[in-house]
């Protein structure tokens, strides 16, 4: 059956809440049956040890999935002057703790002779569908209306995934499963994790600090942890959200609102936890802190955690003698705005901001110029094989506006009577697109 953890409403089919419109996940006919026993079963590994939380499917799809490291924050705990343990979730397959949902949902996909997975990102969540649809042998349909990060749609595209810009169609063939954060399987995979916090730590932490955009993961983790009380009568911690400010430069991956706000609402409120906001320069520094102190690369996403934690300490708001947990939710290898960040390549505010905000166009001239030398016609005909169709004089303003920025230069060429500009990268736009733009 599927469990609403808002209004404790079950229901036989996945989906929605017939009550109150939330998310819903998962539980056992036989909850009630757990109670008492050992959470976790040994001989099996990574988020696949809880089966007797988890759907029952024959086939297993994994990559390994799980048993992520708990792990002491010696230096940061003696520079803020906590108790503070993290979760690094960014060793999971794929980068990000969504690996756990992944799982699930495909597995999902498999029993019922799906033949493609379908979802709506272009984030982690799209890449983590991608490999473990690859794993299980089904296709894969990435479906998205902007390119919030190049890095992440790259690591979706090989695995061999479709990128269709735009939504997924209402009337989805039967062969195709819809996942995503929406998606009841998938968010029981992320229970997961509040099962093995206990497992490792069981009750020992007072707060649990946690980015939130759509609010799916805090959510969750929430839901895990209600699981648990249920079963084992254990303390749940209390939960801190915390948000961007505003719309974000550095941060791809949180958006805010969405289906799971009023349930992240809810937990936050139920666990006595509380909300906070942090700046983008936060973040930044955030990141830093934790590379430098704990040697651990952490993508702005899960950074906001961080530095909400740290503005928590400053404002005096957590109690003494606390001990807390932050989630690292997903690597920052794979996320060009941090590495530019910590290279000193700038990303807002003029200077060298060319990260971010670049169009589709621009990006791709850049790959085109990386591989050769070329000029404004061929650069125009070649963007078509990039899936972009523009008029030769838009090619010419994009690479005007290249010139301007200092990342491609020309070279005026006299071949057979007449003159004609060869475009070329500059060293600073060959350095750029190693760092952040080639396919």
């Amino acid at each position: 059956m599927f469990k609403c953890y808002k209004c404790g409403h079950k229901q036989r089919d996945p989906g929605r809440c017939e009550v109150c419109g939330s998310a819903t996940t998962f539980v056992p006919d036989n909850f009630s049956d757990i109670a008492g026993k050992e959470i976790a079963d040994l001989s099996q590994e990574g988020i696949w040890r809880y089966s007797s939380l988890l759907p029952n499917f024959m086939e297993k799809i994994t990559l390994g999935e799980g048993q992520t490291p708990l792990l002491k924050a010696y230096r940061l705990s003696k520079s803020l002057g906590v108790e503070l343990y993290i979760k690094n979730e960014s060793v999971n397959p794929t980068g990000s703790y969504l690996d756990r949902g992944s799982a699930i949902a495909v597995s999902y996909a498999v029993f019922a002779r799906k033949k493609e997975i379908a979802c709506e990102s272009n984030g982690n969540v799209g890449a983590s569908l991608a490999a473990y649809s690859v794993r299980a042998g089904l296709s894969c349909s990435l479906y998205y209306s902007e390119i919030r990060s190049l890095g992440k749609l790259y690591q979706t595209l090989a695995y061999g995934a479709k990128a269709i810009k735009g939504k997924i169609p209402e009337n989805v063939d039967s062969n195709v499963h819809v996942s995503g954060e929406s998606d009841s399987y998938f968010l029981t995979g992320m229970k997961t994790l509040s099962y093995e916090i206990f497992e490792k730590a069981r009750d020992m932490f007072d707060y649990i600090f946690m980015s939130v955009g759509e609010g799916g993961g805090i959510s969750m983790l929430f839901a895990g942890f209600q699981d648990l009380f249920e079963l084992y009568r254990t303390r749940i911690p209390s939960l801190v959200g915390v948000y961007l400010t505003n719309r974000s430069n550095v941060v791809d991956d949180l958006v805010t609102g969405g289906m799971h706000s009023a349930l992240a609402d809810f937990a936050i409120k139920v666990t006595n936890g509380f909300k906070i906001k942090v700046e983008d320069e936060e973040v930044i520094e955030a990141e830093k802190m934790l590379a430098r102190a704990e040697g651990l690369f952490a993508e702005p996403s899960a950074s906001v955690a961080l530095a909400g934690l740290i503005k928590a300490v400053d404002w005096n708001l957590l109690n003494k003698g606390s001990k807390i947990l932050y989630i690292l939710t997903g690597t920052g290898l794979k996320d060009p705005v941090v590495i530019g960040t910590f290279l000193g390549i700038k990303d807002r505010n003029g200077s060298d901001k060319v990260i971010t905000k670049m169009s589709d166009t621009k990006k791709a001239i850049l790959n085109i110029l990386y591989v050769s030398p070329a000029y404004g016609y061929y650069i125009w005909k070649k963007l078509k094989e990039f899936g972009i169709e523009k008029t030769l004089p838009d090619v010419y303003v994009a690479l005007t506006n290249l010139q301007k920025e200092g990342l491609i230069e020309v070279k005026e060429v006299k071949k057979e009577g007449r003159t004609s500009k060869l475009y070329e990268l500059t060293q600073k736009g060959r350095k750029f697109i190693e760092l952040f733009l080639s396919y």
